[in-house]
């Protein structure tokens, strides 16, 4: 009840010409309509408010609790600058909120690449159309075609993309989206020129780790694609869209709080476990406990753990509302909840809840509703706001050149890394060897043989007129006697390829291949030289020794040399 009864705002001695000023608009839910949807429209008024004033845009920060509500603000200006043909007044820079998957020509790649894999999903295809549509691939004024399945999607789509989809389908994955991106015209998209760029890091990055082709990328994105977002210099003049949490230690002379309605204490929908110490009580035997956390336990052994908990509750909404209203050196825009309660349960009821009372002290002496008129609160003007000279813009995209060509930049490596030399072989039977292994890593059995030489031809790492050399010595030496049981699946065991195996004493070993079968493993090692060693043996020596502490009962052990067509079969006790 007392906290920040103390606290008063203090005048600094020398006072600025312009006051400053706080407006606040109570929002009330209207014919199902939320209040985040009515304050979500109120938002490009307000900027536009503000930057009429003079106040930049790198100097106006948007303040959020989660990252779902910054996209929803950030779409708002974003659809309200397209539609009112204010692109130049209203730039954001959100490293939360504008995330690859909201950008059109991002999401028209993505429908692109997924059409070329899976043609026959009909989602997707509606996807396709559609993002061809608001990219300007489609000029349709009937929209209900769009998500038509009768309608053929070579109608909306250009025309060299249909023609060359067995061709696409064979680029690597970067030069894949390049034509995509040319073939689309998306380099025309200023906007979006940043978010294609980005896209495109993320694709370097990942071919940075290994070889990817259309399905793992789609497959990756999948899992992780929703996070990737465009990184912009912070020190752009443009619209900050921030967490609360974020906003700490950093001041804007505008400020904008739309969503004042988080719950004032604990939210048990969030926090329902609560661990509470077992002192005092039946249960003192185990030290701490998890209770449901709820409204049920202050009538339980656990009350007094109920309240502290309810009462930082307390402390922390507040703690939050004070960083994030404290962040504005001039102006402060709120959106309060204006729906009514029987109690104080979020920010905006609080809020409401102290307009009628009059401080106690200097220097504000008036209750705070003797400046409203009707559902808007408002202290002071915009009028006076002294402006500021803006430092020039950054660099920025204005265009996106795509080689579609062959002429491409070519870099002639001479790494271990690059197998094949200017005339499409091998340079080094050590790189042929470093191949062969790669090669062993991704089979399981001689099923995967075909699709695993194809990958690699598709990357690049493999020559095409080695394919079918190499497909007819791997099929051949996997099917020896003695080899070809490494290689066959079998329902009752597991074979693992190229897995660590995390040791006790920190040492970290990689065996090429263990086949389970209940107590019973087998470890292969592969070597493609052709010279024995017997460091060969004891490496794989130590494999078995540290499967026996896995707890394994029969343990063999074999270095393979399979140029050599020779199984060495390790000794252990």
């Amino acid at each position: 009840k007392d906290a920040y009864a103390d606290a008063v705002q203090q005048f600094p001695e020398k006072e600025s010409v312009y006051k400053g000023m706080v407006r606040m608009e109570i929002v009330k839910e209207e014919d199902e309509v939320s209040f985040n949807d009515q304050v979500l429209s109120r938002i490009p008024g307000w900027i536009e408010e503000i930057r009429d004033s003079g106040v930049e845009p790198g100097q106006t920060a948007i303040l959020v609790r989660s990252r779902k509500e910054g996209v929803a603000v950030a779409n708002t200006l974003l659809e309200y600058a397209k539609s009112a043909d204010k692109k130049q007044n209203i730039r954001l820079i959100s490293n939360e909120s504008l995330l690859l998957i909201h950008n059109s020509s991002v999401s028209l790649l993505l429908s692109a690449l997924r059409y070329l894999i899976y043609p026959e999903d009909e989602l997707n295809r509606a996807l396709l159309k559609y993002h061809s549509y608001l990219t300007g691939n489609a000029a349709e004024s009937d929209l209900n075609r769009l998500f038509d399945v009768a309608q053929p999607i070579e109608d909306f789509l250009p025309v060299k993309f249909t023609e060359e989809l067995s061709r696409l389908k064979q680029l690597p994955l970067f030069e894949l989206c390049e034509w995509l991106i040319g073939l689309f015209r998306l380099g025309g998209r200023i906007e979006d020129l940043p978010y294609l760029q980005a896209f495109q890091d993320v694709i370097i990055d990942l071919q940075r780790r290994e070889p990817i082709g259309i399905r793992g990328f789609l497959q990756h994105w999948e899992q992780h694609g929703s996070k990737k977002g465009v990184s912009v210099s912070e020190e752009s003049n443009a619209i900050r869209i921030l967490t609360i949490h974020k906003a700490k230690g950093l001041e804007f002379k505008a400020v904008i709080v739309p969503f004042c309605n988080w719950e004032i204490t604990t939210d048990q929908r969030k926090s329902n476990i609560l661990w509470c110490e077992t002192r005092d009580t039946p249960m003192d035997r185990i030290p701490i406990v998890p209770v449901r956390f709820g409204s049920k336990m202050q009538h339980t052994l656990f009350s007094k753990a109920y309240f502290t908990e309810r009462m930082r509750g307390y402390m922390d909404s507040l703690n939050l509302m004070y960083v994030a209203f404290t962040r504005a050196k001039e102006m402060l825009y709120l959106g309060i909840s204006g729906n009514e309660e029987e109690k104080i349960s979020h920010i905006g009821g609080l809020i409401r809840g102290i307009m009628d009372q009059t401080p106690d002290l200097e220097p504000s002496l008036e209750p705070l509703n003797t400046f409203c008129s009707g559902d808007i609160f408002k202290i002071g003007d915009t009028s006076g706001c002294p402006r500021e000279p803006v430092a020039d813009e950054p660099w920025k995209f204005e265009t996106y050149p795509v080689n579609q060509g062959t002429g491409s930049l070519k870099v002639r490596m001479r790494g271990e890394a690059y197998f094949v030399d200017e005339e499409g072989a091998f340079r080094t039977g050590r790189m042929y060897g470093i191949m062969m292994h790669l090669v062993f890593s991704k089979i399981t059995s001689k099923d995967d043989v075909d699709e695993v030489i194809r990958s690699f031809q598709r990357e690049g790492l493999l020559p095409t007129e080695e394919v079918g050399p190499l497909k007819q010595t791997i099929l051949e030496v996997i099917s020896r006697p003695g080899v070809a049981d490494w290689f066959s699946e079998d329902k009752k065991r597991v074979i693992h390829s190229e897995r660590s195996l995390y040791c006790k004493d920190g040492k970290v070993l990689r065996p090429d291949r263990v086949i389970e079968e209940g107590d019973r493993v087998t470890v292969v090692d592969f070597k493609f030289g052709e010279h024995e060693r017997p460091t060969y043996n004891t490496q794989v020596r130590n494999y078995m020794e540290y499967m026996s502490k896995l707890g394994y009962k029969t343990i063999e052990g074999y270095v393979w040399y399979v140029m050599m067509d020779k199984n060495v079969k390790i000794e252990w006790e």
